[in-house]
């Protein structure tokens, strides 16, 4: 299996740790080291001397991804091409919810017609019949019209 490090080229794995330090190019390319559908759930949250703290949203991911620490901890590493970190600590975040308001809103009323459409702005005379009998369908209120 080929290291992470080597999908970035060189030049701009060089320029990136010049630039950002291995801390936030670390963070930049968090998707990369664990894949981007871990990263989904499993955030880094900080980066504090040698020990990197990562949020999961449940004790489940935790208790998972504790099994894996030592894996996680050797491909952030190996991604920054020396040991920096020795530890790994998740912590349980649950992602914030949406306002009640935004949650439970409820469906506006449908507006009723106060007339029908007209068809009278369609010059070509078939179509115009054609839109009207099918405004007539669509709009109607009788069940028996619809037919």
């Amino acid at each position: 299996m080929r290291a992470v490090r080597e999908l970035l080229p060189e030049a701009m794995r060089r320029a990136m740790q010049n630039s950002l330090g291995p801390e936030e190019m670390l963070r930049a390319c968090w998707p990369l080291v664990v894949g981007s559908r871990l990263a989904e759930t499993a955030r880094l949250k900080s980066l504090r001397g040698s020990l990197l703290t990562v949020s999961v949203p449940d004790a489940a991911w935790r208790s998972c991804l504790e099994s894996m620490s030592n894996v996680l901890l050797e491909a952030a590493n190996d991604f920054l091409g020396r040991p920096l970190y020795t530890a790994i600590r998740f912590v349980i975040e649950t992602p914030p919810r949406a306002p009640r308001e935004l949650r439970e809103r409820p469906r506006p009323a449908r507006a009723a017609l106060s007339a029908p459409i007209s068809a009278d702005p369609i010059r070509d005379a078939g179509v115009r019949e054609s839109f009207a009998r099918s405004a007539a369908k669509y709009f109607a209120r009788d069940p028996e019209r619809m037919r």
